[in-house]
């Protein structure tokens, strides 16, 4: 089984299955909130945008999977957007309470972006004005368009929010 089919499959077992909706992040910022998210009761506080990459030397990108953790008693995930450098990350909105938020990338090209590729723009909310939260990023797999394993990292651009 080709590498990049090997990936998309242990996509599919990690439970990082596509969340796509036609509703805008205007929309979601008019109604302070996603539809399937529940209230925690808490004044919703500032909202604050952060640019998550992957970095790969001087090798080409073709997928990744990492972890965005966070306390989340302190934030929480109200939206993930696609970077133009890289297709859209796939992820759950069910993760963006839990503290922990997957987020998985490929390309179907046979090229990828080089070097340090933002991959996408998570923005977090704070639950009630407390103290910010530490972010950590963990990079779970990067692997080159034919599917070859990367060593690489990813960062954050903010290691708090908000």
């Amino acid at each position: 089984m080709n590498r990049i089919a090997c990936l998309l499959l242990s996509m599919v077992v990690a439970g990082c299955a596509s969340s796509m909706s036609n509703e805008t992040p205007a929309d979601r910022d008019t109604r302070g909130g996603h539809p399937d998210e529940h209230s925690s009761g808490l004044t919703a506080g500032t909202r604050e945008p952060v640019v998550i990459s992957v970095d790969a030397g001087d090798r080409e990108v073709g997928g990744y999977r990492i972890e965005l953790v966070y306390d989340n008693t302190v934030v929480r995930v109200v939206s993930v957007e696609p970077d133009p450098e890289f297709p859209a990350p796939q992820y759950r909105r069910d993760q963006f309470t839990t503290g922990v938020l997957r987020l998985v990338g490929y390309v179907v090209d046979p090229t990828g972006p080089r070097g340090l590729v933002a991959i996408a723009r998570v923005s977090f909310e704070s639950l009630g004005g407390g103290p910010s939260s530490r972010l950590t990023v963990r990079l779970i797999e990067l692997v080159d368009p034919e599917g070859r394993p990367i060593k690489g990292r990813a960062e954050a651009s903010k290691d708090r929010v908000p």
